[in-house]
């Protein structure tokens, strides 16, 4: 009796170990992670869990896992939420998990996704795969479809008809049905190839993405809910928002507008209307206009006296002849840039930080009351005068192209680059207090003297044709670029800039220089001088050589195999051997 107990227990427990179910699960990064989770109860990587544990489980985060493959993920029946973004799959079938709610696998390199059966699916974010093809008939319940950045040719909605919110943008689309998707409030499809969308089903639509396409027309009658609409980069020759009262941002540049009534929107914050074919604009109704964009079009007048909220003015490339900035007190960045001007007054904005009206006519610009300022640029103007104050933040003045006769540049101590060619400034250019000026230009003025002797990050300096009898580089370490021909120097010293890499000083009155100091120097303009002899051999870098018109009577090149380009007329050089420089392509 004992041995038949013994055998019958040994039978059961036997038949019952024979019976435990497991789920192979191939991919190891996948099993570690479910160990890290406590999913697989054995704890052991031997490429299977428990059939139960994985039944058990009803949420399910590998996400950041270098997963590449999800095998196993069939035996979790019951799974209603799984991340599993940001890994290397490149499919993934669910199908077997109908409880599912949420699926996240974004950022992968999915190239087929399978939800069939998924009928309670609410939230599927699939963005930045290879998808070309994305069955959700079954997923009748979708309320969120994050799709975006995939290679989707076509898409069946549908069966959709809870969807809130569909991210489709960018993906291969030429045509898209939304009219089933009444209660959609936020569609995004830019980046498409869409010809034609029908919105007049979705009257509860809030914001409306349909940029970078190739829409010729947009019935926006039945969208009295919109906020944000974003169509530019399209063929629009006309717009109508008479109706979408409530919007806050218009985005419909480069399309070919040529007339937009905005007058009926008193919550507009953002209009971008930029590179259309307005003539004219009307924003004296939109009291809380904070950014407005209308550049590169055909306006020849703009009010914006009502626009007391405007922090961003962009309205360059028009024909605008006078702009009245009294009232706007809170413009932080102007660009009018290309237009008609012929004065500019923006001593009624103290926060300005970017000002640009260049190509203008202005005459004078007084910039005192902006202390704020970190740009300038009014190149191209008549301007006669450009009055500077306390700018503690400016970083940059190009005010080239003018008849400017003298700059302050004092109040100016975080000034980076100053671009000041093609003036009339005269006399002294102080740079003493500008300690972290790296680029200089005034090339093309009257300036008889400077002094950059505090500026010890000066790269760049160009101060061509000018009336400098005498400079003094020795105390820019960094400069790599020194162009002082046209002036009147009789002596130059380079021999404390090491980085010096193109050297100028044509047409002076030079009778030496040294460049032993110049190990990098890469082109030497030296030409029209006095010269006697060119010590080039501390230089083997140099590609480029215009040392005609001087007083040389030899020239020893042994130590420059690079030069390419050659110019040594006009000199008293018997013989020259070029034997050693095997790139020559230009010699003069």
């Amino acid at each position: 009796m004992r041995a038949y107990l013994f055998l019958l227990l040994s039978f059961c427990l036997f038949t019952g170990a024979y019976n435990v179910d497991y789920v192979t699960i191939p991919d190891q990064n996948f099993e570690q992670k479910l160990i890290d989770l406590g999913v697989d109860s054995e704890g052991i990587l031997d490429g299977r869990i428990l059939k139960t544990d994985a039944e058990a489980t009803t949420e399910l985060y590998v996400q950041y896992s270098g997963i590449a493959d999800l095998t196993g993920i069939e035996a979790f029946v019951n799974l209603q939420v799984l991340y599993c973004n940001n890994n290397l799959l490149t499919s993934l079938d669910v199908s077997a998990s109908p409880d599912l709610v949420r699926l996240y696998c974004y950022r992968n390199q999915l190239e087929d996704l399978n939800i069939s059966g998924c009928t309670k699916l609410d939230r599927l974010y699939c963005l930045d795969n290879p998808l070309g093809e994305l069955d959700v008939s079954d997923a009748t319940q979708l309320d969120r479809l994050y799709a975006w950045n995939n290679e989707l040719t076509h898409l069946d909605l549908t069966q959709n008809s809870n969807l809130h919110w569909l991210y489709i943008h960018y993906n291969q689309l030429s045509a898209i049905d939304v009219s089933y998707n009444e209660f959609v409030y936020n569609i995004e499809v830019g980046g498409n190839l869409l010809t034609s969308i029908d919105v007049t089903n979705n009257r509860d639509l809030q914001y409306l993405g349909v940029a970078e396409n190739q829409i010729s027309s947009l019935d926006l009658s039945q969208n009295l809910d919109l906020r944000r609409l974003e169509c530019y980069d399209n063929q629009l020759t006309a717009l109508d928002i008479t109706v979408n009262t409530l919007l806050e941002d218009v985005h419909c540049n480069n399309n070919m507008i040529s007339s937009i009534d905005v007058s009926v929107h008193p919550y507009l914050k953002n209009l971008s209307i930029n590179h259309n074919q307005l003539t004219s604009l009307d924003v004296t109704n939109n009291p809380v206009l904070v950014n407005l964009d209308c550049r590169d079009n055909f306006i020849t007048s703009l009010d914006v006296t009502n626009n007391l909220e405007l922090d961003i003015f962009q309205c360059y490339d028009n024909d605008i002849g006078f702009l009245d900035l009294t009232n706007n007190t809170k413009l932080k960045l102007l660009y009018c840039g290309g237009n008609e001007l012929p004065s500019l007054d923006v001593t009624n904005c103290p926060d300005l930080q970017q000002l640009w009206c260049d190509r203008n006519h202005i005459n004078q610009l007084d910039l005192t009351n902006n202390s704020q300022l970190l740009y300038v640029l009014c190149a191209r103007n008549e301007m006669t005068s450009l009055t500077l104050g306390s700018h503690p933040q400016l970083d940059s003045i190009d005010c080239m192209d003018n008849q400017i006769t003298s700059l302050d540049l004092t109040g100016s101590p975080s000034l980076e680059k100053l671009v000041s060619r093609h003036n009339q400034l005269q006399g002294h250019m102080d740079m003493t207090q500008n300690p972290e000026l790296y680029y200089l230009d005034f090339y093309d003025n009257q300036v008889s003297s400077v002094d950059v002797t505090q500026n010890p990050l000066l790269e760049h300096f160009e101060c061509w044709r000018n009336n400098l009898t005498e400079l003094d580089v020795t105390h820019n370490p960094v400069l790599k670029y020194l162009d002082c021909d046209r002036n009147q120097l009789t002596e130059l010293d380079v021999t404390h800039n090491p980085e010096l890499w193109l050297l100028a000083f044509g047409f002076n009155q030079l009778t030496e220089i040294d460049l032993s100091a110049n190990t990098v120097l890469d082109s030497l303009y030296c030409y029209y001088n006095q010269l006697t002899q060119l010590d080039l051999s501390n230089n083997p870098s140099l590609s480029l050589l215009y040392c005609l018109d001087n007083e040389l009577e030899a020239l020893d090149l042994s130590a420059n195999p690079m030069i390419s380009k050659l110019w040594v007329s006009r000199n008293q050089i018997p013989e020259l051997d070029l034997s050693g420089i095997p790139h020559l392509i230009q010699f003069y």
